[in-house]
């Protein structure tokens, strides 16, 4: 992910919260605040008590449904990370303004969570219809689950909200309900099911065709986003987040690989020198990273660039700041991704007052 940029961009009813302390070894001075949805809980206990481990910062988990926790720390004002199940609701969190950086954590569809065994036979949603089958739904006011599949399945949403035998605010507690046998089905993420034992998934074209992103956002509030950043980019790095989702059942959205402080080198034309160096401490400064700076003329840093080869030289640059168009293709095809950050005119430079009276490229000759 940070590899290949080819610019630098510097640029309900009940409400129900679990809040937990993830006590830290002797001597750490630091804690974050992290608003989790409740269908997360488990891989993100497991990570944070493992970031403990490691680094000895204070984890205060606050668990709930996705559109809950939006609303409570929209008012509370406070925090540092905001972890949602669905890619709308971080949408809503940009609206308004609460959130910065965001990093993908997980992928997940929507499936039917029924007993091991499928004892109801449910194998349409027509069947959840049936007045023999006790139905569990989220609220799609407080569950992110909710919200997502009511917008899927549109009018039939309203016929299932009418005969539901239960609606709860988190996505957890409809598929305990399943477990416990107080309902037959429930409307769940895929990824709920293997954290309760005697539960399968039905997977329904209308439904699971679907996938969100649970992803990590910085907040806008915290009052630490060096750390804020380090530990979404621990949540979502293959070998240390990642691995501890894929075991408890989730599929990982994939990651940067692990770095306490991750390394950049930047190759930049030296006419933005001027414009960017400030900005790219400040940039690394409230990342938290390392920016190596190479400032030189286009043409010579894409002769570098070509003796190198490609990306796998651990020299080759992360991001280059082009000035010029005319040394982007040369050497696009590392570089996928590209942003057009400025433009200029090229003009004349003469002593103040033109003592020449230059007007013209003719006055030149």
């Amino acid at each position: 992910m940070i590899r290949k940029l080819i610019a630098l961009l510097l640029g309900s009813a009940a409400v129900i919260f679990l809040v937990i302390a993830l006590r830290h070894p002797q001597g750490a001075t630091s804690a974050l605040t992290v608003y989790c949805a409740a269908g997360l809980k488990k891989p993100i206990e497991a990570v944070a008590a493992e970031y403990i481990k490691e680094t000895g910062t204070l984890i205060e988990l606050q668990f709930g449904g996705t559109g809950t926790l939006l609303s409570q720390l929209r008012i509370a004002g406070k925090g540092d990370l905001f972890i949602a199940a669905d890619e709308g609701s971080l949408a809503d969190a940009a609206k308004l303004d609460v959130i910065r950086e965001i990093l993908p954590l997980a992928v997940q569809h929507p499936v039917i969570a029924v007993a091991r065994g499928n004892p109801k036979r449910i194998a349409a949603l027509a069947d959840l219809e049936k007045p023999d089958i006790k139905l569990a739904l989220p609220n799609p006011e407080a569950a992110s689950i909710g919200k997502v599949s009511k917008k899927l399945l549109g009018a039939r949403w309203d016929t299932l909200a009418k005969k539901a035998a239960v609606m709860k605010p988190t996505v957890t507690e409809i598929a305990a309900d399943v477990k416990i046998g107080a309902s037959d089905a429930a409307l769940v993420w895929d990824s709920t099911v293997p954290q309760f034992e005697g539960l399968e998934a039905l997977n329904l074209p209308e439904l699971s065709k679907h996938a969100e992103k649970a992803s990590a956002a910085v907040l806008k509030s915290t009052k630490s986003s060096v750390e804020a950043l380090k530990f979404a980019r621990y949540l979502a790095a293959p070998e240390k987040g990642g691995a501890i989702f894929q075991k408890l059942g989730f599929q990982p959205a994939g990651g940067d690989k692990w770095a306490a402080k991750p390394e950049l080198i930047l190759y930049s034309g030296g006419v933005n020198r001027p414009a960017i160096e400030q900005l790219v401490q400040d940039f690394a400064n409230r990342e938290g990273i390392s920016v190596t700076t190479v400032f030189n003329g286009c043409g010579i840093l894409c002769a570098a660039m070509k003796t190198m080869k490609d990306s796998s030289n651990p020299k080759f640059p992360d991001v280059y700041y082009a000035c010029d168009v005319c040394f982007v293709p040369p050497v696009a095809e590392q570089f996928p991704e590209a942003v057009l950050l400025t433009e200029a005119e090229i003009i004349i430079a003469v002593p103040k007052g033109n003592p020449k009276g230059i007007k013209t490229l003719a006055d030149l000759a």
